[in-house]
């Protein structure tokens, strides 16, 4: 999801005028939840980036919490 920023982002490396934003929503038994990441859309600045955190959320993080017994709240 592209977010517009209130002033534009500035680096040595990036001019960002929005954002790419990557938000999760979990639901089960009537819980929700909601989360983000808000890491850049490409490595540079900083080794994450949006593309980087959805394929570790796809290929690693999500089948995990599919593949438990149970997720124990706190």
């Amino acid at each position: 999801m592209a977010l517009p920023l209130v002033a534009p982002f500035r680096t040595a490396s990036v001019d960002l005028t929005e954002r790419e934003v990557l938000l999760v929503r979990v639901w089960a038994d009537g819980v929700e939840g909601w989360g983000e990441c808000g890491a850049l859309p490409d490595p540079g600045y900083t080794s994450e980036y949006v593309d980087g955190a959805h394929a570790i959320l796809r290929d690693h993080l999500v089948p995990l919490a599919l593949a438990a017994d149970g997720v124990d709240s706190v």
